[in-house]
């Protein structure tokens, strides 16, 4: 890790009525800093939010390694 560990809260709340397919919003803030981030999740199904939180932390390792692919250095 480049920036090292960050460690975050998260919630997952629905947009609309609670059914399998709704759209939902993951929020995160940041512990040390306290910014929040929204990440909004559209048609998703319904997931436990570990499952969010680990999909979405897995979208750093994907944009560094395009990064480093491309020969653009990383933040």
């Amino acid at each position: 890790m480049a920036k090292g560990q960050r460690f975050y809260d998260w919630a997952v709340i629905d947009l609309t009525e609670a059914t399998p397919g709704s759209p939902q919003l993951l929020i995160r803030r940041n512990r040390t800093t306290r910014r929040i981030r929204l990440l909004p999740l559209p048609l998703t199904p319904a997931g436990a939010l570990t499952e969010l939180v680990r999909v979405a932390g897995s979208r750093w390792r994907v944009e560094e390694t395009f990064q480093t692919e491309k020969g653009w250095p990383t933040r």
